[in-house]
């Protein structure tokens, strides 16, 4: 998720962002269901603050609660920060260099294991619905 700020004015509130990564999260909880406990471990959605040339980035990541069969969330503030124009030129390459090392390395790849959990999801509902579908059309013969 990312937000942008106007003339270093927030747009949103930290909250009000931090409302809407969890209604994500909670949509690939679902899509991704039934998930393990370890699944739900590995499950981080990222969301990046931006105002001008000052990033930071922030993670929301669900926490199975078994006694009460639920998932908590937990929200991690400032994880990293990038400040894209310091007034040195060497510096400010080095930190756009570091900033596209952690969307590939980080980023990315807690994406690529979402992804992979929301299409084995998606992937099991298609089987049982057509398992479903073949059992009818049996029964109807």
């Amino acid at each position: 998720m990312l937000e942008f700020e106007v003339d270093d004015l927030q747009a949103d509130k930290d909250f009000v962002v931090f409302a809407g990564a969890a209604h994500e999260l909670n949509r690939i909880l679902s899509a991704a269901r039934p998930l393990s406990q370890s699944e739900i471990a590995t499950i981080r959605v990222h969301i990046a603050l931006v105002s001008g040339t000052h990033a930071r980035f922030e993670t929301l990541r669900p926490i199975y609660n078994k006694e009460h069969t639920l998932c908590l969330c937990v929200y991690d503030e400032d994880i990293i920060t990038f400040e894209l124009q310091s007034g040195s030129v060497g510096d400010d390459i080095e930190r756009v260099f570091e900033l596209t090392v952690y969307l590939r390395q980080i980023v990315c790849a807690d994406g690529l294991s979402l992804r992979k959990l929301i299409t084995r999801g998606k992937s099991r509902e298609y089987q049982t619905s057509r398992s479903e579908y073949e059992y009818v059309m049996q029964e109807g013969r």
